[in-house]
């Protein structure tokens, strides 16, 4: 989901993002490279996860919308977290 800023200063959520936008969505690469392209949340999700998975160096994966909105984080299926990755790196 977005995550944007309310005027409070504290997160507000929008709501879920819709399966199959104008444009598609962008699975990106430490947030500001793209890495693949899909036309479904669902297929973004799942490529997103196979390269997640895949990638051995830490780094992080998200979900962009095509106008270049935030949708999500993708989380790697074992667990490991980016910080996990970092220390376990060195």
């Amino acid at each position: 989901m977005e995550n944007t800023l309310g005027t409070t200063g504290a997160a507000v959520t929008s709501p879920v993002p819709i399966e199959t936008p104008p444009g598609g969505y962008f699975v990106m690469m430490d947030h500001e490279k793209s890495a693949d392209h899909c036309d479904t949340l669902t297929l973004a999700r799942k490529n997103g996860q196979a390269m997640c998975d895949a990638e051995p160096l830490p780094t992080s994966w998200s979900i962009y919308d095509a106008d270049g909105k935030f949708v999500e984080d993708i989380t790697r299926s074992d667990g490991r977290s980016l910080s996990d990755m970092i220390r376990d790196f060195k």
